[in-house]
């Protein structure tokens, strides 16, 4: 499945959370996430573009392999994502196929959505919260941009 996305820099939490409640979106997580980063010791899944990552959300979590495909006006990706019930089994699966985690950081995500359109809000230590905002298409992912009172600008890939 192809991902696409913009994220915007420095946002008023509280103020676009009251905004995308205004217009109908629903909170469907507001939680802490653990996030692994895995590869092999030669590095071949970064030299391919690809990361490699194991996140728990709430009891359960998801393993994804991400390739950008193009990083212009806004992201795009091959996203390919599983659900996963038991990320310590996990761990000691990719463990056994000599993958090592190259990455590990902890963040607070709360996700909206409506319709299909997804708005995270990541908070990681150290770094202002910023808001993702996911659709089908580039031209639907900047209707949402201005709705939320951004300029098409302040949007990065």
């Amino acid at each position: 499945m192809q991902e696409r996305e913009v994220k915007i820099l420095e946002v008023n939490v509280a103020a676009v959370k009251k905004e995308l409640e205004r217009l109908g979106a629903q909170c469907v997580f507001d939680g802490v996430m653990d996030v692994a980063t895995y590869d092999f010791p030669d590095r071949r899944l970064e030299k391919d573009g690809c990361s490699f990552r194991l996140r728990s959300r709430g009891a359960g979590g998801e393993l994804t392999l991400k390739k950008i495909i193009e990083n212009k006006r806004i992201k795009i990706a091959e996203e390919t994502e599983v659900a996963i019930s038991d990320i310590d089994q996990m761990k000691t699966i990719l463990q056994a196929l000599k993958l090592r985690e190259i990455k590990h950081y902890q963040k607070h995500r709360a996700s909206y959505q409506l319709m299909n359109i997804h708005f995270e809000f990541d908070t990681l230590p150290g770094i202002p919260t910023f808001l993702e905002i996911e659709g089908s298409s580039e031209e639907e992912i900047f209707v949402w941009v201005r709705k939320l009172g951004f300029s098409e600008d302040e949007a990065k890939p």
